[in-house]
């Protein structure tokens, strides 16, 4: 599931940067979590991927999106998924 402002809200660190007269940078630091266990053994998970795309002329781009991943799911219907996971 893909959640607007995921990353806000589970606090994650964001991108830094340090700008001089001669040099720019961009930095990030990816923090990797823990899957935290739900009541019948699946888990949840922050999944974050980069995307990396430069373009000579113009600049370049550094993106992150955050997912929200529940895995180790059992066998479920989808009435029973939308009232344990989905809904709440």
């Amino acid at each position: 599931m893909r959640l607007d402002h995921l990353d806000e809200w589970a606090s994650l660190s964001g991108f830094g940067q340090e700008l001089r007269q001669d040099k720019a940078s961009i930095r990030f630091e990816r923090i990797d979590l823990a899957p935290v266990s739900l009541q019948h053994g699946e888990r949840v998970d922050l999944d974050q991927v980069l995307a990396w795309s430069l373009d000579d002329v113009v600049g370049g781009e550094l993106t992150r999106r955050v997912w929200l991943r529940v895995i180790d799911v059992p066998p479920a219907t989808w009435r029973e998924l939308d009232r344990d996971l989905v809904t709440p």
